[in-house]
C-alpha cells in the first residue's frame, strides 16, 4: 500500500495547509501555532509549520503523538497513571493559552487501534485530562482560542467509507471528500 500522501498532489496538500493556517486559524502575524499531530501524519505536520513561518508565525510546535505508544499506555499504565494527568502537561497549555497560541489538530485515527482497551480504562483517562485542562476547554468552548481540525485519511477509515474499492481507491476517494467537503479542492489561494 502507498503511503497516504502519495495520493495527494503536493499543490492540493499545500492547500489544505495553507487553508487550515490562513483560514481555520487564522494565524496573525508573529502568533504562536501548536499543531497536534500523531507520527504517521508528520509529512502534513511539517508542511503546516511551514506553511504558518511563511504566514508569519513567531514559532510553531508540533506536539507529537503516537496511537501505538497511547494503546501500550492505556493496556498496560499503572491505574494511579491512568488516573492522572501530570501538571506538567496541563501547564504546556496554560502557557500556549497566555501567549495567544492557535491550535491545529490534525486527525488520522485508525478506530480499531483501541479496541482492545477496557473503554473504562479510557474513559479515566478523559476525564482527568478533562479536569486538570477544564481552563482550556472553557477557552475553546467560548471562541477565545482559534482552532481547527483537519482530517487525513487512514487506509482503514476509508475502506469502511468505501468498502466496495481497494485500498488505494478508498483511500484516494476519501482524499476527494475531506478536500472538498473543507474546500480544499478549488482553484482559491489562501495567501
Amino acid at each position: 500500500m502507498k503511503e497516504i500522501y502519495e495520493f495527494i498532489s503536493e499543490v492540493q496538500l499545500k492547500k489544505y495547509a495553507e487553508l487550515a493556517v490562513r483560514a481555520g486559524v487564522n494565524l496573525q502575524k508573529n502568533q504562536l501555532l501548536i499543531i497536534h499531530s500523531d507520527i504517521q501524519n508528520a509529512t502534513f505536520a511539517r508542511l503546516i509549520q511551514t506553511v504558518a513561518y511563511e504566514s508569519g508565525a513567531s514559532d510553531v510546535f508540533i506536539d507529537w503523538t503516537d496511537e501505538q505508544s497511547t494503546k501500550e499506555f492505556y493496556l498496560h499504565a499503572a491505574d494511579s497513571a491512568i488516573d492522572h494527568f501530570p501538571d506538567w502537561k496541563a501547564a504546556r497549555f496554560k502557557e500556549w493559552d497566555d501567549a495567544g497560541a492557535a491550535y491545529i489538530h490534525i486527525i488520522s485515527e485508525n478506530l480499531d487501534v483501541f479496541k482492545e482497551v477496557p473503554a473504562e480504562r479510557i474513559s479515566r483517562f478523559q476525564k482527568a485530562s478533562r479536569t486538570k485542562l477544564s481552563d482550556y476547554y472553557a477557552k475553546i468552548r467560548s471562541h477565545e482560542i482559534r482552532w481547527c481540525l483537519l482530517a487525513v485519511p487512514y487506509a482503514a477509515w476509508a475502506t469502511k467509507v468505501f468498502p466496495d474499492l481497494s485500498k488505494e481507491e478508498a483511500v484516494q476517494s476519501l482524499w476527494k471528500l475531506i478536500l472538498k467537503g473543507s474546500r480544499a479542492d478549488g482553484g482559491k489561494s489562501y495567501k
